[in-house]
């Protein structure tokens, strides 16, 4: 009977903190403003989801100028969101928006989860909206946008910061990754009741963000207190650490955490102003929180600089190591790993430079141009294979040997006479070799040893 009364109590709680929340004026039909059009279409020519159709709505502002493009935003589970009776109704919110300058025109793109035939197993949602990579987002940015760009004959705005996605549950997560994986494109998510748990391994993304370089994308979570608590994870509690990770970060980030259950009642009721704060003016971005962080860990936020002046020079590598330069500002690497070194010239890519199939954990140029190496053995080398101390020349890619069985780990050239390496922590020993030589000498074998 106890049990019975809890049950009763926690639903009948979670119905009242849905019920108060409620729709304001911005989310109701005012007549004498300009309103959108909105026209239904299907979409069936999917080559990254092949074999889906789904259902798909455009809303097209009565503000809307053929030579002036158009802001952008893209709903998921969009028929939940073009309704006009329902909990979101985004086309009325737009056309309020909008029509008080508290948003640019804007195109709004409401697509439906992709479907394969009828009955269970049918729809691809869970697959669409809750894998991680860049699956779904280039469905968007590579077919389905542009489709709907030309059957329609609108233009929209080449800025990313014109291009915002917005989801709810499944499709919260799913926003988040389009931007997370196309920050060229999306920069700006509306996640409500986002699904950051293991559905399809979700919850991984605090840990990612906090150890990814600051993406330049603007995000707005909601979630309630009564979210789901199941077997993927609990709801509330994944939301709250989307936003610390972000906070950690210094990202452009809002949390709204309200009382409600896994319904869009709380993100309706807060809709208008959710898309104020997120079409608002470009901002300073936050600092980011990096003061507790363990002595020796760099967050990345500390390395780049603040403004995002970087770019990416290559990816997709395997265990990046030795990274140094020459007299020149040519810049290398070693994909330790793959015993290959690349070289990145000014302005340049990463080409191939020195594929000899040597693993190579330091790089250090002497004073005698020679590039000095620190090696942990070679591609199918043997378990017992001595570690060396190379020196290779940047016109014949000669090598030397310098020094074998010393278990080197990194260089540091610190005179034109010897080459200091250091050992692993391990054994804390610090060595000395002479470049002119294949003799090296053990000059310090204590835990508090200083050269």
């Amino acid at each position: 009977m106890r049990r019975k009364f809890l049950a009763l109590f926690f639903a009948t709680f979670a119905s009242w903190a849905a019920d108060e929340y409620q729709l304001g004026p911005d989310s109701m039909f005012k007549e004498g403003i300009p309103h959108g059009r909105v026209e239904k279409f299907s979409y069936t020519e999917s080559k990254v989801f092949p074999g889906t159709e789904r259902d798909c709505w455009i809303y097209i502002p009565a503000q809307y100028e053929a030579n002036k493009p158009a802001a952008l935003m893209v709903f998921q589970d969009g028929g939940g969101y073009v309704s006009t009776n329902g909990q979101q109704r985004i086309p009325v919110v737009l056309d309020n928006l909008i029509n008080g300058k508290e948003m640019p025109v804007t195109i709004g793109l409401f697509i439906q989860p992709g479907t394969r035939g009828t009955g269970p197993g049918s729809s691809n949602r869970s697959f669409e909206y809750d894998s991680l990579g860049d699956a779904y987002a280039r469905f968007l940015i590579e077919e389905f946008i542009p489709f709907a760009l030309q059957k329609y004959e609108v233009k929209i705005s080449d800025d990313p910061n014109l291009h915002a996605i917005c989801g709810s549950s499944s499709g919260g997560i799913c926003a988040f990754t389009a931007a997370w994986e196309r920050p060229n494109y999306f920069r700006k998510v509306l996640s409500q009741i986002g699904s950051f748990t293991n559905i399809r391994g979700g919850h991984n993304y605090p840990a990612l963000i906090r150890k990814t370089e600051r993406k330049p994308i603007r995000v707005f979570l909601q979630d309630g207190s009564n979210d789901l608590n199941n077997l993927h994870g609990n709801w509330p509690l994944a939301n709250q650490e989307m936003a610390s990770a972000l906070q950690f970060m210094g990202y452009d980030h809002k949390f709204v955490l309200g009382t409600g259950a896994h319904s869009g009642k709380h993100g309706g009721a807060i809709m208008p102003e959710t898309l104020r704060w997120l079409w608002r003016p470009e901002t300073e971005l936050p600092h980011p929180l990096t003061k507790d962080n363990l002595g020796g860990d760099e967050a990345l936020s500390k390395v780049l600089p603040e403004k995002g002046d970087w770019e990416l020079v290559g990816e997709g590598y395997g265990f990046t190591d030795a990274a140094c330069s020459d007299a020149e500002g040519n810049f290398y690497f070693s994909d330790l790993n793959k015993g290959v070194l690349y070289r990145v010239a000014p302005e340049g890519k990463p080409v191939v430079w020195f594929d000899k199939g040597i693993k190579i954990s330091g790089l250090k140029f002497g004073p005698d141009a020679r590039l000095y190496a620190a090696t942990q053995g070679t591609i199918g080398g043997a378990k017992d294979e001595k570690k060396k101390i190379i020196a290779i020349d940047p016109k014949t890619q000669e090598i030397t040997d310098l020094a074998t069985g010393v278990q080197p780990k990194k260089l540091r050239n610190l005179a034109v006479k010897w080459l200091w390496l250091a050992k692993p922590a391990s054994s804390a020993m610090v060595v000395r070799s002479s470049p002119q030589s294949s003799t090296a000498s053990r000059v310090c074998a204590s835990r508090s040893c200083r050269t």
